[in-house]
C-alpha cells in the first residue's frame, strides 16, 4: 500500500467530518433563529463563521457571525436574536428614515452600461459612480459613539449628499451631451467642407 492513498483517505475523512459539523451549525443555526432564509457554515483556522440571510420588512439582510472553538452555538443564536430584535425596533422607532434609508441602498450605485461600436461587435462600458455610502441597520460599534440609533438619525444628512451627487451627475451628463454635440457638428462642417 502507497502512503500517498492514506494520506488521501485521511484528506478525504477530514473533509466529510467538516462538512458535518458545518451543517450541523447551520441546522442548529435555522432552527434557533426564526427569521432565518438562508445559513451556511464555515469552519476556519480558529472560530465558525456562520453566513445567514435574514428578511425584516421585505427587506433583505445578509449577516454575518462568528463562533469561536469552544464557543456556543445557541449562546451565538441568541445574540443574533437580540440583534434582529434590535433592527426590528430600530424599524418601529424610525419607520421614515428606514424606508428613505432602504429606498438609499437600493439606489445608491447609479450602474449604466453602453455598448458603442467599435466596427466589430462593440465595445461594452461600464458606468457605475456611487451616490451615498453603505449604511447597513443597524450599525453596531465597538466603542461608545455611532450605533444604529447615530446612524439612521443621520438619514436627512444622507439625504442632502444623495441629492448633491444626483445633481453633480446631472450636470456631468449634462457637459457631456454639449461636448458630444461639439464633436458632432465638428464632423458635419467637416463632411459639408471637404469635396468628396
Amino acid at each position: 500500500m502507497k502512503l500517498d492513498n492514506y494520506y488521501n483517505i485521511k484528506n478525504l475523512m477530514a473533509e466529510a467530518a467538516e462538512k458535518v459539523m458545518q451543517d450541523e451549525i447551520a441546522k442548529a443555526f435555522a432552527e434557533n433563529v426564526k427569521e432565518v432564509k438562508k445559513v451556511f457554515a464555515k469552519i476556519q483556522s480558529e472560530s465558525v463563521s456562520v453566513h445567514y440571510e435574514i428578511e425584516i420588512d421585505g427587506i433583505i439582510s445578509q449577516e454575518k457571525c462568528y463562533i469561536s472553538y469552544g464557543g456556543d452555538v445557541i449562546e451565538t443564536c441568541e445574540n443574533a436574536n437580540r440583534h434582529i430584535a434590535y433592527i426590528k425596533d430600530l424599524r418601529k422607532q424610525y419607520p421614515r428614515f428606514c424606508a428613505i434609508n432602504d429606498y438609499l441602498q437600493k439606489n445608491r450605485i447609479f450602474k449604466k452600461e453602453i455598448k458603442l461600436d467599435d466596427g466589430y461587435n462593440g465595445k461594452v462600458f461600464n458606468i457605475q459612480p456611487e451616490l451615498t455610502k453603505y449604511l447597513k441597520l443597524p450599525n453596531t460599534t465597538s466603542c461608545s459613539v455611532g450605533g444604529g440609533d447615530y446612524e439612521i438619525k443621520r438619514t436627512p444628512e444622507r439625504v442632502k449628499i444623495f441629492n448633491r451627487n444626483l445633481n453633480t451627475l446631472t450636470d456631468f451628463f449634462k457637459g457631456c451631451i454639449s461636448e458630444i454635440e461639439v464633436l458632432k457638428a465638428g464632423l458635419e462642417n467637416i463632411e459639408e467642407e471637404t469635396p468628396v
